[in-house]
């Protein structure tokens, strides 16, 4: 478990490191980075994340070992802060296809606002508890200026739109090459939007059995997948 809680432990820095910071760390997807040592000791009311009060949780793509480590671990870590943490079903389907009058999100059908007695325990368990697709809602932009193109950014809105409906303050992504793409298109979606608009931070955990990002030595699962194969051959 220390490795889940170590990715956490940098998710959680992330949502409160400068704007600056924080894209370099989704640029490069979990490169590993110092933060500097304040001065005096900051006052708990003044802590910088301190405005995220609910946090939600996305998991899409293939299946990885020890997935529902990493889900209990990011739970655990933001409820004990006493942040409200919910997990979205079936990755992006139901996000992707939000709307506010036709395809609202309603909790214990498309979404789960976890408590104590669902994580507990849950890190030893098989399976993702919150369920995973394919649902891609980056899928169609490949260059910025798609990002203020309406008909290519339809879906990614769409989720934009679920999360601020449901007080959404941060999004913890975990999923492969394609899920991060999507995370830091809707992080650069947001950069768009009018200065008034709503923020919903987003940090992404990779995961991928391939082994296969760039910037990190390895992501969960990938030892266990390949021990599986090992034994095998």
């Amino acid at each position: 478990m220390a490795s889940a809680h170590a990715i956490v432990s940098a998710c959680r820095w992330w949502l409160s490191a400068p704007p600056r910071i924080a894209r370099r760390g989704l640029r490069y997807a979990a490169r590993a980075v110092e933060p500097t040592k304040p001065e005096a000791p900051t006052p708990a009311v003044a802590r910088k994340g301190d405005h995220i009060k609910r946090v939600a949780i996305v998991f899409s793509g293939g299946p990885a070992p020890a997935a529902n480590a990493v889900i209990s671990a990011a739970a655990i870590s933001f409820m004990e802060d006493s942040r409200e943490v919910i997990g979205f079903f079936h990755g992006y389907s139901n996000l992707e296809d939000y709307h506010p009058v036709t395809h609202r999100l309603l909790p214990d059908e498309h979404y789960r606002i976890f408590t104590e007695k669902d994580v507990n325990g849950l890190r030893n368990t098989r399976g993702i508890v919150i369920g995973t697709a394919r649902a891609n809602p980056g899928k169609g932009i490949d260059k910025p200026e798609h990002l203020t193109d309406p008909a290519k950014t339809q879906r990614l809105r769409n989720v934009y739109n679920a999360l601020v409906d449901l007080d959404i303050d941060a999004l913890i992504s975990i999923g492969g090459d394609d899920t991060l793409k999507t995370a830091n298109f809707l992080y650069e979606y947001q950069k768009r939007l009018p200065p008034q608009a709503r923020r919903v931070q987003v940090v992404h955990l990779p995961k991928t059995i391939d082994n296969d990002y760039r910037g990190i030595d390895f992501t969960f699962g990938f030892f266990t997948a390949v021990d599986v194969m090992a034994k095998e051959l």
